[in-house]
């Protein structure tokens, strides 16, 4: 049991440095409030105090007047801003259904997929004569009018639309279609074109059939009348007007393209006009501002109690777990009867703390933890060839005098041998010194963040002067 008598310095571990500082969460959040009150309380007043001495009220008014003729220019640049935005926006959609109307046009109208070099046509011409009609009363010929406004409306093209044109739209056939009349000679001709000459033939059939129904259905409504054909002809020929008009729909929809684009960037480069700042008065302070510098002031506050705490922790020469002891002594710990106190305020969150880092000690009596004390004295005492009956134990320490006693009381009391004894700091009490002269083995009781390592060192010192084995320490 010989005790070493060179000093050595402890490792503070990682865990044990963080739990040092998160055990003392109350004096760092008492630390985080009051900076951040301090440095709150100090913005607030430096900010009053500077606007009463620099901001007057003349000075105010004019930077009011200022605001206001500022507001009045925003106000209009805005209302600017918001109408060219919406002008803008109007041309752009306008010019997207123009080009998407003119796209879908190109894609889809047969007119504008023939080529000009090889227009299949058919041209029908007939004969329309009144029967009996009275050239006073009415002056034109009734019949041929009637069936050349039937050709120019609806009636056709929907009549081609339920047969040979039965997949196309009604918009694409009209343009298919030309229908003209001659009133002197009496002579109706229509006009039909298409891409191939299988469907412009079909066409013509339909045509014809039409003409007969049409004839047969105003014989009573335009008058009587004789429906006689002229001519009836299919050819390939050259129509340079639908290369032209192909022509211009291209650069028309290249136009709106370049429109549409120089459009979207004026709309990108429109810039929204930024809103003066209204002048503060002396009386206003920015909540927001106000709780900057209240979390800027808890930062600093943390930040210095957690280096105060550390330093302390790294400095103090204060013994502060049975670790320690074994580290810088090789003293084994016999027992930690220190019950730790939780303050009135969250204890809660001090056991979680406790928890966390391992910390937490099963609940015991007192009659548990004086029993395990007195099993690891019989264990070192065995393992020392010594047995408890024929040793007297001395018990002292730098704890005071009343708790060493109390100990003593205990041990004897859950102890079958009496054995023990207890004396007060052997390097300040001479009667201790000389009771553990007479001892046989010697018991430390010491107390955790209280007991102080220089003094501990020299008391190991003097009992190793005196060749007495120390069997361990009691930690309270």
């Amino acid at each position: 049991m010989d005790q070493t008598e060179n000093h050595k310095e402890v490792e503070i571990t990682l865990s044990e440095l963080l739990y040092s500082i998160a055990a003392k969460w109350r004096f760092i959040l008492v630390c985080m409030l009051c900076f951040a009150l301090l440095l709150g309380g100090w913005r607030t007043f430096s900010f009053y105090f500077s606007r009463s001495l620099s901001s007057t009220g003349q000075a105010y008014e004019a930077a009011m007047v200022s605001y206001n003729k500022a507001l009045d220019e925003y106000n209009y640049e805005l209302a600017s801003y918001q109408s060219n935005i919406e002008i803008l926006n109007n041309d752009i959609n306008s010019l997207k259904d123009s080009i998407s109307f003119m796209e879908k046009y190109l894609l889809n109208s047969v007119l504008m997929q023939i080529s000009s070099s090889s227009v299949k046509t058919a041209i029908l011409s007939y004969s329309v004569v009144p029967k009996e009609q009275d050239s006073d009363y009415y002056p034109t010929n009734v019949p041929l009018a009637t069936l050349t406004a039937m050709a120019k409306g609806s009636s056709l093209v929907q009549y081609l639309n339920e047969h040979s044109l039965s997949d196309m739209k009604e918009q694409y056939i009209y343009e298919l279609i030309s229908v003209t009349n001659d009133y002197d000679g009496n002579l109706l001709t229509i006009k039909l074109v298409h891409s191939d000459e299988t469907i412009c033939g079909e066409m013509l059939q339909d045509v014809e059939s039409w003409l007969e129904n049409a004839s047969d259905s105003i014989q009573k409504t335009a008058g009587a009348h004789l429906l006689t054909p002229v001519s009836i002809a299919q050819s390939v020929q050259v129509d340079l007007s639908i290369g032209e008009t192909r022509k211009v729909m291209n650069n028309n929809l290249k136009s709106y393209r370049t429109s549409l684009e120089s459009d979207q960037d004026d709309l990108k480069a429109l810039e929204e006009p930024i809103a003066p700042v209204k002048p503060s008065s002396s009386s206003s302070l920015s909540l927001m501002t106000l709780v900057k510098y209240l979390i800027l002031g808890a930062v600093i506050g943390l930040f210095l109690s957690v280096l105060v705490l550390v330093f302390f922790r790294l400095l103090t020469n204060k013994l502060h777990s049975a670790r320690d002891m074994r580290a810088m002594y090789g003293i084994p710990e016999l027992g930690n009867l220190n019950k730790r106190k939780y303050g009135p305020f969250l204890p809660a969150l001090d056991k979680l703390i406790d928890r966390i880092f391992s910390q937490d000690k099963p609940s015991h009596s007192e009659e548990e933890d004086y029993q395990m004390v007195l099993s690891h004295l019989e264990g070192i005492l065995e393992s020392g060839q010594h047995t408890a009956e024929n040793l007297s134990i001395l018990l002292v320490g730098s704890a005071d005098q009343d708790s060493i006693a109390k100990v003593c009381e205990c041990l004897l009391k859950y102890s079958k041998e009496k054995t023990f004894s207890c004396a007060g700091n052997v390097t300040a009490d001479p009667a201790a010194l000389k009771t553990a002269k007479s001892a046989d083995i010697i018991i430390l009781i010491e107390k955790i963040n209280k007991s102080k390592l220089a003094m501990i060192e020299q008391e190991i010192q003097l009992l190793g002067d005196l060749k007495k084995p120390i069997a361990g320490v009691i930690l309270l």
